[in-house]
């Protein structure tokens, strides 16, 4: 237990970089091991890192290397296949958000973790800004009593991801909803204290990703003829303790600024996120109480070690496939319902 985990990583790109960034300031872990089928972005990601082995077959990696868990941070289509060979071999895999592209999917990884007796962490890592950690204090001591609505705001004004295969649906199971708003959905989730989704309506629309750039952007030419996702997402979804829960997501959006922030309604008070403030009435008067210093952690690095930590048996998993599996019931609940144009039942999930 005092030697350093043994990790390899799948995807030396934007997400790979980073963990192995993140990683490489701790010594409770080490990275042996990287695959990835593009040989230019591995040798760069192993030689900045110091990573001496490296894949161009990742099954090749789990059959060769000795390794205690596996980092999963590939385009979203193929997390399950991966995150299930690697939970089948006895190891602990943390799979970088959204969880799958499908719920069937999504409860297949989680069975072959309870199978294999192992840890399987997904990639949720806003749980664990000092933010969340705040409000879900407050929330447990009674201060917002019951929640009964939540909104969530991950818009960008002219954010289009420029990398390849970004805006296509095959690669990445849709735009801005699955992958920025899939972060203030798991955030808006969990302070509600993971209830049971029992039906989701949606609308989505392109309307600025499927053109040139019309104006100066961030991230400029983005792949415009291959589009073939949503720039603008809203969506509603019915617990079954009766909250409720909105959302609204773009890439491209014209709005002033972009949001990143979740409001939370509650019976006795509610909470903003972004400012980690609590509202609530106290001798007759309305209070807006702003937490001064609710503390400093990078979420990225924070969930990293939750995963070591996890595999080491030290604390509970925060980020278990359950929670993961409910995240994708709504997503494909949301993604459904805009297809239909009317509500969907989200069945099967318990």
């Amino acid at each position: 237990m005092d030697d350093p985990l043994r990790l390899a990583v799948i995807g030396t790109g934007v997400m790979g970089n980073a963990q192995l960034t993140a990683l490489a300031d701790g010594d409770d872990a080490v990275v042996v091991a990287c695959a990835d089928s593009d040989a230019a972005a591995l040798a760069r990601a192993c030689g900045l890192h110091g990573v001496e082995r490296a894949y161009a077959d990742w099954r090749a990696m789990l059959d060769q290397e000795t390794v205690d868990a596996i980092c999963v941070c590939t385009p979203n289509a193929l997390h399950a296949e991966m995150t299930i060979a690697a939970l089948r071999q006895g190891l602990h895999v943390l799979v970088e958000k959204p969880m799958a592209l499908s719920i069937a999917d999504a409860l297949e990884m989680a069975h072959a973790a309870r199978e294999a007796g192992v840890h399987l962490v997904v990639g949720f890592q806003y749980r664990f800004d000092p933010r969340t950690e705040a409000i879900r204090r407050a929330i447990a001591a009674g201060a917002l009593g019951r929640i009964l609505h939540v909104r969530c705001q991950a818009l960008r004004r002219r954010g289009l991801p420029n990398r390849p295969g970004a805006l296509r649906g095959e690669i990445t199971g849709g735009g801005p909803l699955i992958d920025i708003g899939v972060h203030v959905l798991e955030l808006a989730h969990w302070l509600m204290g993971s209830p049971r989704p029992i039906a989701a309506t949606a609308a989505m629309w392109t309307t600025i990703a499927d053109r040139p750039m019309q104006a100066l952007a961030r991230w400029p030419d983005w792949d415009w003829r291959g589009c073939t996702v949503e720039d603008l997402a809203v969506g509603q979804v019915r617990f079954q303790d009766g909250a409720t829960l909105a959302i609204e997501t773009s890439y491209a959006a014209h709005i002033a600024e972009d949001v990143w922030n979740v409001q939370l309604f509650g019976s006795e008070g509610g909470a903003t996120w972004d400012t980690a403030t609590i509202h609530r009435d106290a001798n007759a008067t309305m209070w807006n109480e702003v937490c001064a210093h609710p503390g400093e952690r990078p979420v990225f690095a924070a969930k990293l070690q939750h995963f070591i930590d996890v595999c080491r048996g030290r604390c509970a998993n925060q980020a278990p496939p359950e929670h993961g599996v409910l995240i994708q019931a709504m997503l494909d609940g949301w993604y459904r319902s805009a297809a239909l144009g009317r509500e969907v039942r989200l069945d099967g999930v318990s």
